[in-house]
Protein backbone atom coordinates (compact mmCIF):
# COMPACT_ATOMS: atom_id res chain seq x y z
CA UNK A 1 0.00 0.00 0.00
CA UNK A 2 1.15 3.31 -0.70
CA UNK A 3 0.32 6.70 0.92
CA UNK A 4 0.53 9.01 -1.76
CA UNK A 5 -0.42 12.33 0.01
CA UNK A 6 -1.57 13.19 3.35
CA UNK A 7 -1.71 16.84 4.16
CA UNK A 8 -3.58 19.55 6.24
CA UNK A 9 -3.09 23.22 6.67
CA UNK A 10 -5.34 25.65 8.67
CA UNK A 11 -5.52 29.46 7.85
CA UNK A 12 -6.92 31.87 10.45
CA UNK A 13 -7.49 35.50 10.19
CA UNK A 14 -9.87 37.97 12.65
CA UNK A 15 -13.01 37.04 11.61
CA UNK A 16 -12.80 33.02 9.38
CA UNK A 17 -10.77 30.07 10.16
CA UNK A 18 -10.32 27.37 6.55
CA UNK A 19 -9.32 24.08 7.56
CA UNK A 20 -8.10 22.37 4.10
CA UNK A 21 -7.00 18.27 4.59
CA UNK A 22 -6.14 15.12 2.23
CA UNK A 23 -5.78 11.56 1.83
CA UNK A 24 -4.68 8.84 -0.72
CA UNK A 25 -3.62 5.38 -1.20
CA UNK A 26 -3.09 3.29 -3.92
CA UNK A 27 -2.83 -0.33 -4.26
CA UNK A 28 -0.68 -2.31 -6.68
CA UNK A 29 -1.52 -5.52 -7.81
CA UNK A 30 0.64 -7.56 -10.86
CA UNK A 31 -0.77 -4.71 -13.55
CA UNK A 32 -3.87 -3.35 -11.92
CA UNK A 33 -3.62 -0.45 -9.32
CA UNK A 34 -6.54 0.83 -6.76
CA UNK A 35 -6.94 4.27 -6.17
CA UNK A 36 -9.19 6.01 -2.96
CA UNK A 37 -8.79 9.56 -1.88
CA UNK A 38 -10.46 12.20 0.10
CA UNK A 39 -10.16 16.30 -0.31
CA UNK A 40 -12.06 18.83 1.94
CA UNK A 41 -12.17 21.85 3.46
CA UNK A 42 -14.15 23.29 6.13
CA UNK A 43 -14.47 27.38 6.58
CA UNK A 44 -15.73 29.20 10.25
CA UNK A 45 -17.29 31.80 8.41
CA UNK A 46 -19.13 31.65 6.88
CA UNK A 47 -20.17 27.68 8.18
CA UNK A 48 -19.36 25.64 4.95
CA UNK A 49 -18.23 22.40 4.21
CA UNK A 50 -16.52 21.14 0.75
CA UNK A 51 -15.42 17.78 0.00
CA UNK A 52 -14.37 15.42 -2.77
CA UNK A 53 -13.57 11.57 -2.42
CA UNK A 54 -13.15 9.45 -5.05
CA UNK A 55 -12.09 6.01 -5.50
CA UNK A 56 -10.69 4.55 -8.75
CA UNK A 57 -8.86 1.40 -10.91
CA UNK A 58 -6.04 1.76 -13.44
CA UNK A 59 -4.37 -1.30 -15.90
CA UNK A 60 -0.79 -0.84 -17.33
CA UNK A 61 -2.04 -2.67 -20.89
CA UNK A 62 1.32 -2.00 -22.40
CA UNK A 63 4.78 -0.03 -21.40
CA UNK A 64 2.76 3.22 -22.88
CA UNK A 65 -0.39 2.47 -22.40
CA UNK A 66 -2.56 3.05 -18.88
CA UNK A 67 -6.14 2.84 -18.37
CA UNK A 68 -8.25 4.25 -15.78
CA UNK A 69 -11.49 5.29 -14.44
CA UNK A 70 -12.72 6.97 -11.40
CA UNK A 71 -15.58 7.77 -9.57
CA UNK A 72 -15.63 10.81 -7.83
CA UNK A 73 -18.54 12.45 -5.41
CA UNK A 74 -19.04 15.99 -4.07
CA UNK A 75 -21.18 16.99 -1.75
CA UNK A 76 -21.35 20.86 0.53
CA UNK A 77 -23.37 21.87 3.35
CA UNK A 78 -23.78 24.88 5.17
CA UNK A 79 -24.04 28.55 3.90
CA UNK A 80 -21.88 28.02 0.80
CA UNK A 81 -21.08 30.21 -2.40
CA UNK A 82 -19.78 28.97 -5.47
CA UNK A 83 -17.44 31.05 -7.88
CA UNK A 84 -17.56 30.06 -11.42
CA UNK A 85 -15.93 30.96 -14.85
CA UNK A 86 -16.57 30.48 -18.22
CA UNK A 87 -14.66 31.09 -21.92
CA UNK A 88 -16.28 32.07 -24.01
CA UNK A 89 -14.41 33.28 -26.54
CA UNK A 90 -10.51 34.14 -26.41
CA UNK A 91 -10.00 37.21 -24.07
CA UNK A 92 -13.00 37.16 -23.10
CA UNK A 93 -14.33 35.46 -19.34
CA UNK A 94 -17.35 35.54 -17.73
CA UNK A 95 -17.53 34.92 -13.85
CA UNK A 96 -20.10 35.32 -11.61
CA UNK A 97 -21.47 33.08 -8.28
CA UNK A 98 -24.18 30.79 -7.48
Amino acid sequence: MDWNCVSSARTTSSTASVLRSSVGASYVIGNATGYVGYMGRRETSPDARFGIAFVGLGYQVTPALHLSGAYYRYSQSGNVTSIYAARIAPGKVLTGTR
